[in-house]
């Protein structure tokens, strides 16, 4: 049996069986596929006799194409195929991961350089027709097959077919349609890579199905540009009741829709939705009829672009005639339109009427406040291009990055990171640790996709990026986002690319150690994307990445303003606007500077300012002041003494708290401890009253002389010269183990400091400073305490300068008593300019010594 292929090769198939039936004779051969042949016999009572009737007897075609679509594409199992390359692997890089389905473990071979070829033969396990080969070379790197060609044959018998040659590629990813052959196995043969090194990821195979040629049926010629005259609305419509999962095929029947549409001039039916508001729809209804040829969502997005989207639905999604968009499927996707003006555009139907729509709650989308607005990117699974893998292990697969939420089993944990520069990096909340790329420069950009742990409103990206070396530093970004109701296919009529949409642009020349701040309008989505366009030596370094969720605090505190330079506050703008947005704000947080220029500039022309006196018997302690006024303060400030009689000054922040319908101005102190006091209120000329509340002063004293002892070991120990032994050996009252300062010679002193969870009256320190070498052992040290509301350094006592070592235990006393939580030793003097404290006492005063 001889007839020629599609691709002109002339396939010779020799007789396996022969048969006698009678006066008819079987000859039986292996499988081929053909139109035309020819059958050569021979024998000598052929010769004589000759042959009549011939004919070919066609097998059940349904076992070696498709006609029908299907949720997988046709695609062939690769558990039932079978691979060997004429190589030998690297390390773990077996040839099986090519067929394991998981892009993330590759085959990479030994180099191919000795043979001039490498080569990889694949057996499908069945013998079919195939039109559609692909392949992943890898997924994380540059890794490619420059040079190669694909074959195939249909039994071992038959010689090698090549029908594929690819020259100069430099994609990782390939991707070939072509006219069906009859194959079970297929053969590529590369001349050049990467490393003269095969690397192939995954291998899909795709059977062939009529329905594509039922589809290029449908058009005049491949450009899918002019439908042929005979295509009815019946003919389109027929084959959307059968296309339903596969999107190439998808694609075709749109196209052919779209050109029906022009060419009859079919107006579409509008159905518009009843919003009031801005509505979060995710469900609409519609009478269904079998004419649809097209359905399209147009709406304005909170950004006052004009979306137009087509609408995809199953035959499930028809219940009771009535076609319901917004049950989920991993396939088509979400429906999520955010706006308060939405139509349904349907085409093709004659009668069709909207049923309802459904939407979802806003709460929690964004926030009104401050608080807990930065995500926690360490808790969402990212991955990206040009990114080095992390293998993090869950039933023996590989994962790169953190695994999704949604993996079999739930959430994992990662392995010990082996790799320094991984995206794990980004969240860990350390600008000495980074994430790098790997060079881009093939892609011209490198990407970072970010899975939100749930969908919200995003307003702002900040990225850090330094290197005292410039290499990775980031000169230009983009912020993106995933439209979440982008459906398989989605992408927008007529207007512009909505699946993943830009948000703004990050750019930055020279080295700094700030982060790059992107401020972005406020978009609804669960993925995020950075992607990095212009970096030093094409490898993106991050130090550190900031997410956070929109908060109304943006655009409420840019509202006051009249423009983006801050410097003038709008009409009617009033210092209590200006509280009630900072009672909504983190301290130090992010729009902690904004408001404090609104305050500056409330402040400047307030020239009025009462100062009120508060009786003081004695010391007293307050945490708290409450001012009745008329009107309400620009800025308050406090003015008081301390118990050395220190005057100081600070100016505080305040709320606003409300009772029965009045308004009180309302100082929360941290602690005060005072004896003398005034308040200072600018921005007012009337004090209608002052209150305040003090707290129990023997509540910070200790009970007896035996509780004065101040409890180390419940204290965090800081030393500003730390270097040999650490500070925390003053914790165990051991007079052998000792803390060792580094050289303190240009500072002229070294401190250790002791902060306490508690408030405490201070009465004094002992010191011991014991070695048998003279060098590092202390001549004078001093008790400074840190005034709670001012933050500033109070000195209470100093000892005497001593030619003599403190070898043994030297007591100073506070000149009086000082309320703290936080103690400085301080030393000035000791050998050699440096320390050795081998043990330090803080006692506190008690109701006996007071």
């Amino acid at each position: 049996m001889k007839y020629t292929d599609s691709y002109g090769y002339e396939i010779v198939k020799n007789v396996k069986n022969v048969i006698q039936n009678g006066e008819s004779v079987v000859l039986e051969f292996d499988y081929f596929y053909m139109k035309d042949y020819e059958l050569e016999i021979n024998g000598y009572d052929i010769y004589e006799y000759g042959v009549e009737g011939v004919q070919i007897v066609a097998l059940d075609q349904t076992k070696f194409k498709e006609s029908e679509d299907t949720p997988h594409g046709h695609l062939l199992e690769n558990s039932k195929m079978t691979i060997k390359s004429n190589k030998s692997h690297e390390e773990n890089f077996v040839i099986t991961n090519a067929l394991n389905d998981n892009v993330h473990s590759i085959f990479q071979s030994e180099p191919y350089t000795a043979e001039g070829f490498g080569e990889v033969i694949i057996k499908t396990g069945t013998t079919c027709l195939v039109d559609h080969f692909k392949f992943f070379s890898t997924i994380y790197d540059t890794k490619v097959l420059n040079n190669y060609t694909i074959s195939y044959r249909s039994s071992e018998e038959d010689a090698w077919k090549e029908f594929i040659t690819v020259v100069n590629n430099h994609s990782q990813t390939a991707t070939h349609i072509f006219k069906p052959v009859l194959a079970n196995e297929f053969r590529i043969v590369v001349t050049k890579s990467t490393d003269s090194k095969i690397f192939l990821a995954d291998v899909s195979i795709t059977k062939y199905s009529t329905i594509r040629t039922e589809l290029m049926d449908l058009f005049t010629s491949a450009s899918l540009s002019r439908l042929k005259s005979n295509v009815t609305q019946e003919t389109i419509v027929a084959l959307k009741e059968r296309v339903i999962y596969t999107e190439d095929y998808m694609r075709m029947l749109d196209i052919a829709s779209d050109l029906y549409i022009d060419r009859e001039n079919i107006e579409a039916k509008i159905l518009k939705l009843d919003l009031k508001e801005i509505t979060l729809v995710n469900h609409i209804a519609f009478t269904n009829s079998r004419d649809i040829l097209k359905g399209v969502i147009k709406y304005k997005d909170i950004a006052g672009n004009l979306c137009s989207r087509r609408l995809y639905w199953y035959p499930e999604d028809i219940t009771n005639g009535v076609v319901r968009i917004g049950v989920e499927h991993p396939i088509i996707g979400k429906l999520r339109i955010l706006s308060d003006e939405v139509e349904i555009l349907i085409y093709g139907a004659n009668e069709v009427q909207f049923v309802e729509y459904k939407s979802l709650p806003l709460d929690g989308a964004f926030l009104t406040e401050e608080k807990d607005t930065e995500v926690e990117i360490n808790k969402c699974y990212m991955d990206g291009t040009f990114v080095e893998p992390l293998m993090v292990l869950y039933e023996d697969t590989p994962i790169h990055g953190w695994c999704p939420p949604c993996y079999p089993g739930g959430p994992m944990r990662p392995a010990i990171d082996p790799i320094e520069n991984n995206l794990l990096r980004l969240g860990d909340k350390r600008e000495d640790r980074y994430y790098r790329s790997l060079d881009f420069r093939s892609a011209g950009c490198a990407d970072i996709k970010i899975y939100l742990q749930k969908e919200m409103f995003v307003g702002q990206v900040d990225i850090m990026s330094f290197f005292a070396g410039e290499v990775g530093h980031i000169n230009k970004f983009e912020i993106l986002a995933e439209d979440i109701s982008a459906a398989r296919l989605s992408w927008d009529e007529g207007t512009h690319d909505r699946q993943w949409v830009s948000l703004g642009f990050g750019e930055r020349n020279g080295i700094t150690n700030e982060y790059m701040v992107t401020k972005l309008k406020p978009y609804y989505t669960d993925k995020l994307m950075v992607r990095i366009h212009d970096a030093k030596d094409f490898k993106a370094r991050i130090n550190e990445m900031r997410v956070y969720q929109y908060t109304t605090l943006d655009t409420e505190v840019d509202a006051i303003f009249t423009d983006a330079t801050y410097t003038a506050l709008k009409a009617g703008v009033t210092v209590e606007t200006v509280k009630e947005l900072e009672s909504r704000a983190l301290l130090n947080g992010r729009f902690t500077e904004r408001l404090e220029m609104a305050k500056q500039i409330l402040n400047a022309p307030a020239g009025e300012s009462v100062t009120v006196e508060i009786p003081v018997d004695g010391v007293r302690v307050f945490n708290k002041i409450q001012i009745s006024s008329e009107g309400f303060p620009s800025h308050v400030e406090v003015k008081y003494c301390d118990a050395l009689g220190v005057e100081r000054r600070k100016e505080c922040e305040y709320v606003l708290e409300h009772f029965k319908s009045r308004s009180f101005v309302v100082v929360h102190l941290p602690v005060l401890c005072a004896t003398k006091l005034e308040v200072v209120l600018h921005g007012v000329s009337i004090v209608n009253n002052v209150t305040t509340n003090e707290m129990n002063f023997e509540s910070f004293l200790g009970e007896t002389a035996e509780d004065s002892k101040m409890d180390l070991n419940r204290s965090t120990l800081l030393s500003s010269h730390g270097k040999f032994n650490n500070v925390d050996n003053l914790r165990d009252a051991s007079l052998t183990s000792y803390y060792t300062s580094d050289f303190f010679t240009s500072e002229g002193y070294t401190d250790v400091t002791i902060k306490f969870a508690d408030l405490f009256l201070v009465d004094s320190m002992k010191l011991l400073s014991y070695r048998s070498k003279s060098s590092g052992l202390v001549r004078q040290f001093k008790l400074l305490v840190k005034e709670p509301l001012t933050g500033e350094l109070v000195e209470l006592a100093t000892s005497d300068y001593s030619t003599n070592y403190v070898n043994a235990h030297k007591e100073i006393k506070a000149v009086a008593p000082y309320l703290t939580n936080e103690v400085v030793v301080r030393v000035s003097e000791a050998e050699n300019d440096w320390a050795i404290i081998n043990d330090v006492e803080i006692h506190r005063f008690t109701k006996e010594s007071l």
